[in-house]
């Protein structure tokens, strides 16, 4: 306002509010429109309203003679009548026709972006509204708006308050607006000075005396045009679901003070809406809507493009009210009955080797941790931990069967038990995906057997009961073999309605996370509630911050140990004396040679001394593990095909890691691996008969043994082969099968290196072909991850071996090697290592195939450059969870010198992420904000670029939307994080209005970026606009969750601060109040979320005894006092850091000091 002066201002005003017939006044900032359903209403006039109208065509004009370039010429080429009148109502037979006047001669430059055009559209859309308000049962009918030059940004401007908007009635305008025909508007996607320079020009150009602008209406212009384009971010989404088609002109406009000068006002490029079609009219920029008649090319282009829009409107804003129905639907009734039944789903506990005897006293020890931490009704988050190989994972897969056991019996108040593997973020993203297909499963079928007694509102297909829980297409989810393949913003949905059910009320479970490594932030994936028990087994104790309770889990002693290897004593009892005597000897004397303290090898050992519990079996075994052998094979039970083909198999698994399971695709794969070689084996007969055959004999043999049974720890009894998987026997230090007995020379065994190592590629990639052509489609991920599992511990053994085929490659006589399909697919082990947690095996493989394909001479497959390019991103990928900058970096700057990944959007889009990724670790948000810009820019050209080319139906054109929306956020996250808070809040709204279109409007993930983008505005100091947001998080919350759900309860809370800051304390009373009961319950008094509000109130107190006066004042002061003793007790007994308790006792002596009268009152 100081720019210009008041009397200016006053008069620019006053120039607003004059009125004529054909050009009323615009509204003030702020003020809607006057009641005008009616036909009087001289802003928005009805041309032409035929019975059917099947849609409304509203005509906006642009700054200049309103309407009075929108005619047709005469022959002689005299001016005719409005063509909107004479014309469009024969060439869209059926359409409303409306006009939208404003005084667009009398608009002061000064005020033009930041006042005019958000009055003008303010007042579009409250008029449209009012206009279609009267119309209920037509209220969904079509719009299409035409608009000509800055009438089109009003059109855009009024398209976002309506959106944005919780007033439906004001909804429907955006909504209900299928088509948008410009002409010689310039485009929002423009750099502010390229659109400050369009406008400058429209503002000389259409006003009468055509007077160049002041260099102060010039600077009021640029400084406000990035301000619109920050606020027309919100536009973006709202684009990319109509269609839209712009004219441009051809011809230049001449300066009438200066003929010689001309220019094109909007041109091509100032007027290029991302994925539209643009046409080239021979007029000039006031011309473009004036026709020489129905015949004029300009005019026939435009009905073309008018025409094909009212043939697809129908369909398009059904989609786009279908989105906003179903969101209403779960306003109205999401919090539903059948929902509240049960959470019975199915239970799922994974099959392993059963918890021994001795060891039952560990799994009752957790299982008193469990229920005490219960019991004082804190959440209950135990960390199991202990040494490698103590058996944490088999006492508490023991612990949640007896739990299983009992919800099975009716004993248990738990209502079900889930297993998930968390190595990694993949396998838990695959945990949840399977746990929201169960819980899909469970409503389905309660609901089908149970339509008798239902409420009419029940959803009518799986579809719907999806949107109901707020679930993506899991099925379609499951069905991929690679987590990264998932759609993340779909990932995101997944595992926030999996959460969200958890918490809901009433629902009681038991989750064990299994193998939890430091790669990832497990905070994301666990549910926070105290009727939930939770079991954390981590990798390493000191990377696992997450737990309250820890129990550590013992290995095994030499007595546990020793009990097991001894034959029960029931067996022991039908024995003579002195044959139990001398099986206690032997059984001691082999504890003594082996690392009893490792309870899966002592399960193992049992199980095949157990099998055969003679004193002789014992002798022998123990005679083998002093002449460091362990059997010595009847090689006459083999043909002699079956020798070398037993050969093969005892050279492979004799080098993986002992004490694990071996796949049996492992040994299938051997002899198409082993075909290549030279040696005599390439002349047997090796088939899968012959396979079978010598595993037969190796299970008859205890040198592989089957898994054991479910039910008897010590049956591990010679079984049929084919099985699942199969065990080696364990034996200290080396391979269990001595390498003298194998390979006669180091090449032969260096050979058996490669070849083992190949085996394993082969196996991975024929199981995952075997899934894609006949696999159970809905359990691809889950059983590629599952495969993958038992494959890891012989991953890891195997990279030790990657020297010996670096060698391979590198050696002279290159040329000789396999020429194996598989050979050089290293980055397969890469990627099965990363899946599961282990970055540094993965580092190796990832390394090796990059460093093999790069060109040596007799390289046997070389990776295309698409394929090195993605094992470069995994590489890069894997370094930046180690955060590992540096390495990082030093990857995608090799990337970024090839260039390979430009041609390629998903490898570019990857690109792009991680290194923006890689910049927020380092602490450089300033380049983190850049790399973000430019990853926003390159998605939405793409996504203009697919919008030409597909529908937006389309699952990939979906997936690019949701790519845009994702960098959007993650650009607004990062403006946050470095204190750009005005530049932020715009790709805020921008997200927030993705979010809506793309998930739903009170999707739970919507309303989470709702909230982030409420905080930005609280961090603003926009008080009002925040609450705003909040109480309609609240509101849809409370219908869908219910009020007492711990996600309600933090929206209550967040309610009430902001309250607080605009001084309503009474209401922020009654907000602390439910927030702090909803707290305690769901999450403890401890709890850092229910101490923090506690602080807040507190905080709100001593603010509130600064505004108060006398008594008043002493009772806030004592109130303030009271409250923060209780929460410095309360940080004390839930362990909180020194620091946090520090700063709470300051404010108190702080507030004591001050106020002398308080001192006495101490706690």
């Amino acid at each position: 306002m100081s720019r210009f002066g008041g009397g200016r201002l006053r008069r620019t005003w006053n120039s607003l509010r004059r009125r004529s017939h054909d050009d009323p006044d615009i509204t003030s900032d702020g003020d809607t429109a006057a009641a005008g359903g009616d036909d009087n209403d001289e802003r928005l006039r009805v041309i032409c309203n035929p019975e059917d109208c099947k849609v409304d065509i509203i005509a906006v004009h642009g700054l200049g003679k309103s309407f009075g370039d929108w005619t047709t010429q005469t022959k002689d080429g005299a001016p005719g009548g409005l063509w909107l009148e004479t014309l469009l109502p024969k060439s869209a037979a059926g359409a409303r026709i409306m006009t939208y006047c404003y005084n667009a001669e009398a608009l002061s430059p000064q005020v033009l972006v930041r006042k005019i055009l958000y009055s003008l559209a303010l007042d579009l859309v409250h008029r449209v509204k009012q206009r279609r308000e009267g119309e209920p049962a037509k209220s969904r009918r079509p719009v299409i708006f035409v608009a000509h030059s800055l009438g089109g940004l009003v059109v855009q401007r009024a398209l976002v308050i309506a959106s944005e908007s919780s007033d439906v009635s004001l909804q429907d305008v955006e909504l209900s607006t299928a088509g948008l025909l410009f002409f010689g508007t310039p485009s929002t996607s423009l750099s502010a000075d390229g659109l400050a320079d369009a406008i400058i020009k429209i503002a000389r150009f259409s006003t009468s005396k055509r007077r160049r602008l002041h260099a102060s209406e010039e600077g009021a212009i640029r400084e406000d045009a990035a301000w619109f384009l920050s606020e027309m971010e919100a536009f973006k989404p709202i684009e990319s679901r109509i269609e839209t088609e712009s004219f441009i002109e051809a011809v230049k406009t001449t300066f009438r003070t200066n003929s010689s000068r001309s220019s094109l006002i909007v041109g091509a490029t100032t007027a290029a809406f991302p994925g539209t079609n643009s046409y080239r009219l021979q007029a000039r920029h006031t011309s473009l809507v004036k026709f020489d008649g129905p015949d004029d090319p300009g005019y026939q282009r435009f009905v073309d493009a008018l025409s094909a829009m009212i043939k697809a409107a129908q369909t398009r804003v059904a989609e786009k009210w279908l989105v906003h129905d179903n969101a209403e639907r779960l306003l109205s009734g999401g919090h539903r009955a059948y929902m509240e039944s049960g959470f019975g789903i199915e239970s799922w506990v994974p099959d392993g080797v059963p918890l021994m005897g001795s060891r039952q006293h560990i799994a009752h020890g957790l299982e008193q941790t469990v229920d005490e931490c219960s019991r004082k009704g804190d959440l209950t988050i135990v960390i199991a931990h202990g040494d490698k190989g103590a058996g944490k994972t088999t006492v508490a897969r023991h612990y949640a069967l007896n739990v299983l056991e009992r919800i099975r019996s009716g004993r248990s108040e738990r209502d079900f038990v889930f297993w998930i593997n968390a190595e990694s973020r993949d396998t838990v993203v695959a945990s949840f995906l399977e746990l929201a297909r169960r819980i899909e499963d469970y409503y389905w079928t309660q609901l089908e057997d149970s339509k008798a007694g239902l409420d009419l509102d029940r959803p009518k297909d799986r579809a719907q009961l999806c949107e109901d829980l707020g679930f993506p297409a899991v099925e379609k989810m499951l069905a991929v073999t690679d987590a990264k393949d998932l759609d993340s913003i779909e990932v995101k949905s997944a595992v926030k309605a999996v959460k969200n059910w958890l918490l809901r009320k009433g629902n009681r479970w038991l989750l064990v996370y299994d193998n939890v490594t430091g790669a990832f932030d497990l905070m994301e994936f666990l549910p926070l509630h105290t009727h939930g028990h939770t079991i954390i087994i981590p990798a390493d104790k000191d990377r696992c911050p997450w737990g309250r309770v820890e129990y550590k889990i013992q290995g095994m002693s030499e007595k546990e140990a020793l009990t097991e290897l001894v034959p029960p004593e029931e067996q022991l009892k039908s024995m003579p004396w002195k044959v139990c005597n001398e099986i206690r000897e032997l059984a001691l004397s082999i504890v003594s040679r082996i690392d009893y303290h490792s309870s899966q090898q002592i399960s193992l050992i049992a199980a095949h001394l157990r099998s055969n519990p003679t004193v002789a079996h014992y002798r022998q075994y123990l005679e083998a593990l002093n002449k460091d052998l362990r059997y010595t094979m009847r090689w006459s039970a083999f043909t002699q095909s079956q020798q070398a083909l037993v050969k093969q198999i005892l050279s492979v698994v004799s080098l993986l890691s002992p004490s694990d399971m071996i796949p049996r695709e492992v040994f299938s794969v051997i002899p198409d691996v082993y075909r290549h070689n030279s040696k005599p084996v390439d002349r047997l007969r090796l088939d899968s008969e012959s396979i079978s055959t010598a595993l037969a004999i190796l299970v008859d043999e205890k040198v592989v043994m089957t898994p054991a049974k479910k039910d008897d720890a010590a049956a591990m009894e010679k079984t049929e082969p084919p099985a699942a998987y199969y065990y080696l026997l364990p034996k200290p230090g080396g391979s269990w099968v001595p390498s003298s007995d194998l390979w006669a020379t180091k090449d032969e065994e260096e050979e058996a290196q490669r070849m083992t190592c190949r085996s394993l590629v082969s196996a991975v990639k024929r199981h995952q072909k075997t899934l894609s052509n006949g696999g159970v489609v809905q359990d691809n991920l889950i059983e590629t991850q599952a495969f993958s599992r038992l494959l890891l511990p012989h991953a890891r053994k195997c990279s030790a071996f990657i020297a010996v085929i670096e060698k391979q490659y590198h050696h002279n006589n290159h040329a000789e090697t396999t020429g194996d399909d598989d050979d050089g697919d290293w980055q397969v082990l890469g990627d099965l290592c990363r899946a599961h947690g282990d970055s540094e095996s993965a580092i190796h493989w990832f390394k090796l195939a990059l460093s093999i394909t790069a060109g040596s001479s007799g390289c046997p497959r070389h990776l295309r450059p698409e394929e090195r390019t993605r094992v470069s991103l995994d590489l890069a990928a894997v370094y930046l969870e180690r955060k590992d900058t540096s390495a990082c970096r030093s990857v995608l700057s090799d990337m970024r010198i090839a260039g390979v990944v430009r041609a390629h959007f998903d490898l570019d889009f990857r690109f792009r992420l991680l290194g923006a990724a890689e910049r927020v670790v380092e602490g450089r948000i300033d380049l983190a904000q850049g790399e973000f810009a430019a990853l926003v820019e390159k998605s939405e050209k793409e996504n203009s670029t697919q919008r030409e080319e597909r529908s937006s139906r389309d699952r990939e054109g979906q997936a690019n939307t949701n790519r845009t929306i994702l960098a959007v956020h993650k650009l607004a996250a990062s403006l946050k994080a470095g204190g750009k808070l005005e530049e932020a809040r715009a790709y805020y709204r921008r997200a927030f209005q993705g979010y809506r279109f793309a998930l739903g409007q009170y999707h739970p993930v919507t309303l989470d970026v709702g909230e982030e983008y409420a905080d930005l505005l609280h961090l603003q100091g926009s008080f009002p606009a925040a609450e705003e947001i909040v109480t309609e998080c609240i509101r849809a919350k409370e219908a869908m969750l219910g009020r007492e759900h711990i996600s309600t309860i933090t929206s209550i809370a967040k309610r009430a601060t902001l309250l607080d800051l605009q001084s309503r304390f009474d209401e922020a009373d009654e907000g602390y109040a439910v927030a702090l009961v909803g707290m305690t319950h769901c999450l403890g008094r401890t709890h850092a979320l229910t101490v923090a509000t506690l602080e807040n109130k507190a905080l709100s107190y001593r603010m509130r005894a600064r505004q108060y006066e006398k008594a008043k004042k002493e009772r806030a002061l004592d109130e303030a006092v009271t409250l923060y003793g209780e929460v410095i007790r309360r940080k004390k007994e839930g362990g909180f850091e020194t620091r946090d308790i520090r700063s709470s006792v300051d404010r108190l002596s702080d507030m004591t000091q001050k106020e002398a009268y308080l001192r006495n009152k101490l706690p």
